[in-house]
């Protein structure tokens, strides 16, 4: 196989890994789907757990409207509260509950058996690699994004 045909096929198969693991990863648990963790954590990791919707889209890389859509089911399953800021009412604030943080704390063990699991079979060396590969790429949309990207 060519330089070519790999990249063709490692592109394709990026996106059947993310289906698959999307598929996998929402069997976890009923009430909130691989997506909505996703929201949560990137959720969780900002300053004060207390982050914009429009923060939020930039930093998972999906659209404001997307994010309000699982943000709104979030909300009305008791995970999510959502405010006006204070400074710009226009400005949606999201924080977790404390709900949400009980429930997250039940499935952190499936959690981490889904990861050990995904990762059977790579060994720190292959994880390194695929580390920097992911920072390239990560590197690469972001240059992708200011050629391609949508016009605000």
């Amino acid at each position: 196989m060519n330089d070519d045909e790999m990249k063709a096929n490692i592109f394709g198969s990026l996106f059947l890994v993310a289906n698959r693991l999307q598929v996998l990863g929402d069997q976890i648990d009923a009430q909130v789907s691989t997506k909505q963790w996703l929201l949560l954590a990137v959720l969780l990791s900002c300053e004060n757990q207390r982050c914009s919707l429009t923060e939020l889209s930039k930093k998972i890389g999906s659209s404001r409207q997307n994010i309000k859509k699982m943000a709104l089911i979030l909300e009305k399953r008791g995970f999510l509260k959502l405010t006006r800021s204070d400074e710009d009412k226009r400005t949606v604030l999201l924080q977790p509950t404390q709900a949400c943080l009980s429930h997250l704390k039940t499935r952190e063990k499936n959690e981490i058996a889904f990861v050990e699991s995904f990762f059977t079979g790579f060994d720190t060396e292959k994880l390194m690699v695929m580390q920097e590969s992911i920072s390239q790429w990560m590197k690469n949309l972001a240059r992708m994004e200011d050629t391609y990207g949508e016009e605000e």
